[in-house]
């Protein structure tokens, strides 16, 4: 080698622990005025840019592995160093759409020998689980929000991959005790913009109205029984609450032209187990007997008016039917003693409290 100058180019140390996808730096001195240049026969990704002062930056792709030899040539003379780099894992496409309260998959390739750790600063709520043959998963709380990165590191080298999350919603508690004919409000907050859906493969017999600040209103038919399944959906994520509903029992058509004096059956049916009771308030003058297979007897009394109401209960569910009596007129005491060939006198009353009662029953019945 002819060195006019007297002095060997340096290279400098080689290196080792390059990772691909990463950039080194090549210092070369003695002189400092020297160019760098990469050996023949490298294995390929690796790119050396223009030599100043010395110093040369070398790109190395992603997929760059092996031992690189480069060359620093000063003054007709020139000195080899070596970096051995490593390819950089590959931790999976970014994911968006993630909601909390699920859970994600994290992949890791080339090599699957990795592990996956959470990057510091991550917003709370995420908690990565052990890695196997480079597959770890991620469960992120309901209210977790925000991007969340994800580090895959293998043979000293790492990469790392982004989950944007939204918040589960919340559809509130679950429901029990509903009776079919009522209705029930279905409240979604975090945030209250979303929508409520009935889910598919309810039971028959429930309508959910529209949805205006997170509620909605279901009508729930008669006949309605079972487990129902309402979602609140928000932001693209949703949640999901159940209503326990019981068929509204069926108490019988109104009675109407019972006279006082009488008994009048009450026959409850869908189911036949439950029990019959007066409505508090009804006129005075009903009493109502046990009930037997959804069966109960009411007693009138001679001066029993008005109308009355029932009501039938089962399952903690109930329905009411109105019994409109007219109290029982007198035809007086019965006659002994009387002759052939003479009158008698009938004279019939009835109470006139009854009648007074009778009377606004009637008017109410108008109204």
């Amino acid at each position: 080698m002819d060195c006019t100058s007297g002095q060997s180019s340096r290279a400098g140390a080689d290196q080792i622990g390059q990772c691909g996808g990463q950039n080194a730096t090549l210092t070369g001195t003695t002189p400092s005025t020297g160019t760098w240049t990469a050996q023949a026969g490298n294995p390929a990704g690796a790119t050396v840019g223009a030599t100043a002062g010395g110093i040369a930056t070398v790109n190395f792709a992603n997929t760059s592995s092996g031992v690189y030899s480069f060359i620093y040539t000063a003054n007709g003379c020139s000195d080899t160093m070596t970096i051995t780099a490593t390819n950089k894992p590959v931790a999976g496409a970014d994911q968006i759409g993630q909601c909390g309260g699920q859970n994600a998959t994290l992949t890791g390739t080339t090599p699957s020998t990795g592990a996956w750790t959470a990057q510091s600063g991550n917003p709370a709520g995420a908690t990565v689980s052990a890695t196997a043959a480079g597959i770890a998963t991620v469960n992120f709380a309901n209210t977790s929000s925000g991007v969340y990165s994800f580090i895959y590191t293998a043979n000293g080298c790492s990469d790392t991959m982004t989950i944007t999350t939204t918040n589960k919603p919340v559809a509130g508690a679950d429901q029990i005790g509903q009776c079919g004919g009522q209705n029930a409000t279905l409240t979604g907050t975090l945030p209250t913009t979303g929508t409520w859906t009935a889910q598919a493969g309810n039971p028959a017999g429930a309508t959910v109205g529209a949805t205006a600040g997170g509620i909605a209103t279901v009508s729930f038919a008669n006949t309605s029984s079972g487990v129902y399944s309402f979602i609140y959906t928000a932001n693209g994520c949703s949640d999901t609450m159940t209503i326990t509903t019981t068929n509204k029992p069926v108490a019988g058509a109104d009675q109407i032209g019972q006279c006082g004096g009488q008994n009048a059956t009450l026959t409850g049916t869908t189911p036949s187990t439950g029990t019959w009771t007066a409505q508090a308030g009804n006129p005075a003058g009903a009493t109502v007997g046990a009930t037997a297979g959804g069966i109960a007897t009411v007693s009138f009394a001679n001066t029993s008016s008005g109308v009355y109401s029932f009501i039938y209960t089962a399952n903690g569910c109930t329905d009411t039917m109105t019994i409109t009596v007219t109290n029982k007129p007198i035809a007086g005491a019965d006659q002994i003693g009387q002759c052939g060939g003479q009158n008698s006198t009938f004279t019939g009353t009835f109470q006139q409290q009854a009648h007074g009662q009778h009377k606004q029953a009637i008017q109410q019945e108008r109204q």
